[in-house]
């Protein structure tokens, strides 16, 4: 058939219905999925799209030089993620980002990870020796609170309403605080080293100040339920800054504008998640923490969150994540 077309005239005269037909079919398509085609049309939408696929390998290797080749590359390449479209439904998309996306995108970042954990657990023993050495310079350079207001067990029980609110405003705050630690790491990783590093001595002459005020009891029970995962989270948010900041420093092979690209898609893969699970941090801290439980199982709560959420980083999504069609839940 194709050898009797000399010219791209004649190829496209012969072969032009069933591009406009494909054209068509899309258009009708439009933003949705194959899915909402009658079966009639999604047959002659499969036959379309092999037989298109065909004329753009002919045409590849008659008329390479032809802006039909262009024309009929885009065609394809449209009717290509129409048919193997990610899942629409945003439900879904989350679904598979919580379950494999996120913790994935954790582990490949890890050493961007554990430079940062290190750097903020480094700190946080800085801060007790410092508080052991200067404990008045440190009370003062942190406003830390006097002793009694760290008694756990004088918070007072929250209404529901109240709760809510609290939990709202905590949660802002800790995305607000985990995005400063994100874009803190865009200046050529410095920044999220030196954020790292005050929180770090922060919690560190907290930590030590509590215990020295004989109210360790009380800190743990209102640092511990959200805490582990709340630091946890602005680590990973960290490093995910960290990983845009290497790239600015050590692009590789690539030009430092496509490093940039690349690392920017995988660092926003971290902050996402974290900023996701920073809501959970945030309910804890505002619903649990002030609701008067005894401080141990404040303690238990915070130990069985933070070791869950790392087993969760550790081992989620190491399986294949089966494909979604047509916006449907596997």
């Amino acid at each position: 058939m194709f050898q009797d077309l000399r010219t791209i005239e004649e190829f496209h005269a012969a072969r032009g219905p069933d591009w406009l037909a494909l054209h068509d079919l899309l258009g009708r398509i439009g933003n949705g999925s194959v899915g909402k085609l009658d079966p009639p049309l999604l047959a002659e939408f499969s036959r379309l799209y092999r037989s298109v696929g065909n004329d753009l390998a002919v045409a590849r290797l008659r008329f390479p030089r032809s802006p039909v080749v262009t024309d009929l590359n885009r065609l394809v390449w449209h009717a290509h993620s129409v048919l193997y479209a990610e899942p629409r439904r945003l439900w879904v998309r989350l679904g598979v980002y919580l379950t494999a996306g996120f913790p994935r995108a954790v582990r490949r970042n890890k050493w961007f990870v554990f430079v940062t954990a290190v750097v903020f657990v480094a700190a946080v023993a800085g801060g007790i020796v410092w508080y052991m050495g200067a404990p008045e310079a440190v009370v003062s350079a942190f406003e830390l609170p006097p002793p009694e207001e760290m008694n756990e067990a004088g918070v007072p029980l929250v209404t529901p309403g109240t709760g809510v609110y609290f939990w709202v405003s905590v949660a802002v705050n800790n995305i607000i605080v985990s995005m400063l630690a994100f874009a803190a790491g865009m200046v050529f990783c410095v920044g999220t080293l030196f954020y790292m590093a005050y929180n770090g001595l922060m919690v560190g002459a907290f930590g030590a100040y509590a215990a020295d005020s004989d109210r360790m009891t009380d800190f743990l029970a209102l640092v511990t339920p959200h805490g582990i995962l709340e630091l946890t989270l602005i680590v990973l948010a960290g490093a995910a800054g960290m990983r845009i900041g290497w790239a600015l420093i050590a692009p590789g092979r690539r030009r430092r504008s496509k490093a940039l690209v690349d690392a920017g898609r995988e660092g926003l893969r971290v902050l996402v998640g974290s900023l996701l699970f920073l809501v959970v941090a945030g309910a804890i801290e505002g619903l649990v923490t002030p609701a008067g439980l005894p401080p141990v199982v404040n303690i238990a709560i915070g130990w069985l969150v933070g070791i869950g959420f790392w087993v969760y980083l550790s081992g989620a999504g190491r399986g294949p994540v089966r494909a979604v069609r047509a916006g449907r839940a596997p």
